[in-house]
């Protein structure tokens, strides 16, 4: 067919296959196949055209470089995407309870008394992790340095140090002379 491309759509197992070859070569449906669908009033994508790699959850589980070889997941990726979960429903709590003095103060006291049941939680898996070697840290109350960044006691901060031109000693300006009454005067009758 010349100048236009051949969908396929199975009802059943709402499969579609375009001769374009776009999921196949890179993995995203085309226009085609979109259009497909949306004649055939399917209003969500099925899970099967839906990549991992176009998800949240990309970078979590197995993952293979170009030659096929397995890429060691990071460690720390799992405990940074909660992290990031907990500072989003935080956030979203404090922004809908802050406007009420009554709600900020019950939110208060319940995140004391979460706070204070995660140290007994965190308490008892030390006491558990001295068999297997791992000992977690404790995190005081009041702390107020985010993690990732350094704190430097003892150090004051220093200015920043000066580039090469602005060393350079600042050039003397000459002085401005206004003419006198009687030399504008003369320059005026010099340009008449």
């Amino acid at each position: 067919m010349e100048g236009g491309w051949k969908v396929l759509f199975d009802h059943v197992q709402s499969s579609i296959s375009c001769s374009c070859r776009k999921f196949e070569t890179f993995g995203i449906l085309c226009c085609h196949a979109l259009k497909v669908f949306e004649a055939n009033d399917v209003k969500i994508v099925p899970d099967q055209y839906i990549l991992k790699r176009w998800t949240k959850n990309a970078r979590s589980g197995v993952i293979f470089d170009v030659r096929r070889n397995e890429v060691m997941e990071d460690p720390k990726l799992s405990s940074i995407l909660r992290y990031k979960q907990l500072c989003s429903i935080m956030i979203r709590l404090a922004t809908d309870v802050s406007p009420f003095e009554d709600l900020h103060e019950l939110v208060q006291n319940g995140l004391h008394d979460l706070c204070n049941k995660v140290k007994e939680v965190r308490l008892q898996k030390k006491a558990n992790a001295h068999d297997e070697g791992e000992v977690p840290t404790i995190t005081a109350e009041n702390v107020t340095q985010p993690r990732g960044f350094k704190n430097r006691d003892g150090l004051s901060r220093r200015r920043r140090e000066k580039s090469w031109i602005e060393k350079q000693p600042k050039a003397k300006k000459a002085p401005t002379v206004t003419p006198s009454s009687s030399q504008r005067s003369q320059v005026y009758k010099l340009a008449s």
